[in-house]
Order: C-alpha cells, then sequence, then structure tokens
C-alpha cells in the first residue's frame, strides 16, 4: 500500500496545490500511530487544491528513511502529496473535491505578426 501520490499537483483536476499552512514536523495524528517510527521526523504541511477544494497532506521533506530526495522536487514548495485525512494515496470522504472542475479554451482576439500582439476581431484586410 502506497501512502504517498507521486504528485505535486492535484489528482482530480490537475491544477497546482496550495500549502495553507506554515511546514511543520508531522505528528502522529498527521501520519497514524501505526506508521509514526517509519515518518517521524518529516517535514509537511497541510495543502488544498484552490479549484476544486480536495485535502491534501503535502510532503515538504523526505522521512529519515525516505527513498526520495528532495533534488527530485517539482514543486518549489513541496515534492510529494498524500490525502490528508487517509495519510495514503486513496481518499478518505473528507478528502474528496467538493467541485467538479471543467477547462475551457476561450479565444480573445486575432494574432498578429505586427508590434501589436492582437488586432481587433471583424474583416481581415489584406496588406498591399
Amino acid at each position: 500500500m502506497s501512502r504517498n501520490l507521486g504528485r505535486t499537483n492535484c489528482y482530480y483536476c490537475g491544477h497546482d496545490v496550495v500549502l495553507v499552512e506554515e511546514p511543520r514536523r508531522a505528528t502522529s495524528r498527521d501520519v497514524g500511530s501505526n506508521f509514526w517510527a517509519e515518518f517521524q521526523g518529516m517535514t509537511v504541511a497541510s495543502a488544498e487544491c484552490p479549484a476544486c477544494l480536495a485535502l491534501y497532506l503535502a510532503w515538504v521533506s523526505p522521512p529519515p528513511e525516505g527513498r526520495r530526495t528532495l533534488e527530485q522536487q517539482t514543486s518549489a514548495t513541496h515534492y510529494d502529496l498524500s490525502f490528508r485525512h487517509s495519510f495514503n494515496d486513496e481518499p478518505s470522504d473528507r478528502d474528496l473535491p467538493r467541485y467538479t472542475v471543467e477547462r475551457c479554451w476561450v479565444r480573445t482576439g486575432l494574432f498578429s505578426d505586427d508590434k501589436s500582439a492582437y488586432v481587433r476581431l471583424g474583416p481581415v484586410k489584406e496588406k498591399v
């Protein structure tokens, strides 16, 4: 059973996850008393996805016996995530997102190779 998700962005919508508290030492309440010896000394922080509001525990530094190193870190603040209440790669009911997030692309103007990046929408005039 894996404890970590192996990613630094949201599992559900792919948005960047943000820390909602200052990094601190993990407690037995964070990791569970059964795993306390293995993860004691690890630095963590509560985190959430600002888009869908899924809850995570960000791994700021690896556990003392951890296989991963900070050189593998892809985020500026944390290098891995687990779900906050389950401390697992499977969420508890409290960790699930509150919203479904859709991404959509919107065109805002025509791109021009002139000095100005965008031109008004409307009839296209050919250059002579």
